[in-house]
This record gives C-alpha cells, structure tokens and sequence, in this order.
C-alpha cells in the first residue's frame, strides 16, 4: 500500500524530471551544433523509446487498470498461495507431529515411514506451487503482448512497403527530423544572426502558432502531471513505469516545439522560458490529481483518458514520423528499432514481475 507521502515524494521527483526536458534545448542545441550525428543517433533512440514506451504502457497498465483487470499486492492466484500455505503449515505440524511419535514410539517404523511419505509429497506440491508462481502471466498480458506485437509487425510492413515504393520512385530525401512535428534539425542549428535580424526579430509579434504550441503544450504536461499523480496512488511501480513513457516523449516533444518557438520569432532564451512555463503545468495536474485519484473510483476514469492520449502520440503523432525518417536512412530506422524494441521490453518486464519486484520504502 502506497502511503500519502510517498505518494507526494516520488510523484513531485518524477514531475521534476520530466520538467528537465523543457530546459534540454539549452544543453542539446550546443551540443547538436558540434556533434551532429550523435544527436542524430541519440534522438532517433529516443523516438523509438518514446513509441515502445508508451503504446506498451498504454495496452499493459493503463487499460487493464481503467478496466479492473491490473492487481496490486495480492495475486489473482491467491488460491495456489493459500495452497502453499496450507501445504507449508500441514508440513509443519506433520513433521512436529513425527517428531513427537519418535520421542514416544520408537518402535512404531511403519508409522515413521507414513510420515516421511506425507512429506515427501506434501514437498512436491510446495514445489509444484512454488514454480507455478514464478512462471504465472496473467491472460490479459498475453494478449495485450500479441496485441503490441501485431502493431509492430504492420510497422514493419508499412516500412518495408515505403522502402519498395521510394526505390521504384528513386524518391530519397534524408531529412533527419527534431522530433515528431517534422521540424527539421537545421531549423535550430542556424549560424549566429546578425544585430539587425535580431533587432527585427525582436519588433515582430509573437505568431499564433507559438502561442498554441505553447496552451497545447500546457495542456498537454496538466494530463501528465494526472497520470502521475494517478499512478503513485496506485503503485510506485506504476508510478516508475508511467514516468518511464513520460519522460521518454517529453524529451523529443520539448526539443521539437522549442525549434518551433524559434523559427516562429522567439529568441533563444524566451523559447526556453516559454517551454519551462508550458511543463511547470505538470505540478499543477499533479497537485490537483493525488487528492481525486485517493477516490479509487476516479482513478479508472484518469487511466483512460491517459491511455487514450498515450496512444495517440505514440501511434498517431509520433509512429508516422518513424516511418518517414526510417524510410530515408536505413542506419535511422536500425536506431529507430532498437529503442522500440527496448522501451517495449522495458515496459513489459514491469508488467510481468510488478508483484515481485521490492522497493525499499
């Protein structure tokens, strides 16, 4: 049982780590302009992770929690526990029991050998039981890792129709994308401006679309900070594997709206106040989320709405943009893969040993 201060502490330190990612551009920018491809490399991992993360933890926690279908603490398989209980207390007393018939009937062998049969049995069942429970997957994570696998191999194939069709085309256009707004890198790697640019820069009004990246951005980090505050109510595993898929699409969705914000007119340093003001709206969703997901029936209603928004951005915003840069550039789709690959793994061994996995308090 998650207590109300843990609750508060670990959900205001994932909120703080999220939050990071506004202020990535200041650090990632310079380091882009030295080191092209590896931010390159390290982006297009990101992207994937992002992907993997969140669709994973979308199908393996979010809905099965909003439909009732997750457990915390106890197993479903509270049966095979009692079992093992039962047969660990039968063995207990038996094996008292024969102690005490030895101390009185040393004669009696025909009754010691029934005993050492009873619990030689009753050993095979605690054994039995015993591996039962370490190889138990409940149903609906069966069909939740199809579900994920069967969206992965129709990525796979929609790449491998895009790759035939730009061949027949001769169509090749690398263009190595910030981050799934198809905002090219090049858009925040410009040479240093001149007095004059800046000075014009700074008369010209804020555009309408800075102004929406910013609301819808805000928005956007309010329903993170509910999920959070929703997840560590519930378990600080749930908690650890929502912060995961956060901060795994906050990273290339902060530097993507942050070259936004600057082709739109904004200086370097307002971009970066702009996008530390849009995620400060985390703590606000998350303040507001601790005390409404402390009414278990609200928090179902809260999972689904983040399901909802996580599987849009991975399979709406960000899974097409995947597939335009994997399809230039084979060493991007490789990159691309591997953090699919490895945010889904991440994700589902979360889910399959929840209940075995101990965090110290």
């Amino acid at each position: 049982m998650v207590t109300q201060a843990q609750t508060y502490g670990y959900g205001t330190l994932a909120n703080l780590l999220c939050c990071l990612c506004s202020l990535a551009g200041a650090f990632i920018i310079p380091f882009a302009k030295r080191h092209k491809t590896a931010y390159n490399v390290v982006l297009s991992v990101f992207m994937g992770l992002a992907v993997g993360a969140l669709a994973s933890d979308a199908i393996l926690h979010l809905v099965p929690e909003a439909l009732g279908l997750h457990h915390h603490g106890p197993s479903p398989t509270s049966k095979t526990n009692d079992t093992h209980t039962k047969s660990h207390d039968f063995h207990h007393h038996r094996k008292r029991d024969t102690h005490a018939g030895d101390n009185h009937h040393h004669g009696n062998n025909v009754d010691h050998d029934h005993h050492h049969q009873a619990d030689a049995h009753l050993d095979r069942d605690h054994n039995a039981v015993h591996i039962e429970e370490e190889h138990h997957v409940e149903p609906y994570q069966w069909y939740c890792m199809v579900l994920l696998l069967g969206v992965y191999i129709f990525y796979l194939v929609e790449m491998a129709m895009v790759l035939v069709q730009r061949k027949v085309e001769g169509e090749m256009s690398p263009v190595i994308l910030t981050a799934f707004n198809n905002q090219p890198v090049d858009a925040i790697l410009k040479e240093k401006e001149s007095e004059e640019q800046r000075n014009a820069r700074g008369r010209k009004k804020i555009s309408p679309l800075a102004v929406m990246i910013v609301v819808g951005d805000a928005l956007h980090n309010f329903t993170d900070g509910l999920a959070i505050a929703a997840s560590f109510s519930t378990s600080l595993l749930e908690g650890i594997a929502i912060t995961i898929a956060i901060f795994c699409h906050e990273l290339p969705q902060e530097l993507g709206d942050f070259a936004i914000l600057i082709n739109e007119g904004l200086s370097f340093k307002k971009a970066l106040i702009a996008n530390l003001f849009s995620s400060l709206t985390a703590f606000v969703g998350f303040f507001i989320g601790v005390p409404i997901s402390s009414d278990i029936a609200a928090r179902p209603w809260i999972f689904s709405i983040t399901a909802g928004m996580f599987l849009y951005i991975s399979l709406v915003d960000m899974l097409p943009s995947l597939i335009k840069n994997g399809s230039t550039n084979t060493r991007t789709f490789i990159y691309h893969n591997i953090g699919i690959l490895f945010g889904a793994l991440v994700i589902i061994l979360l889910s399959i040993f929840e209940s075995r996995i101990e965090i110290l308090h």
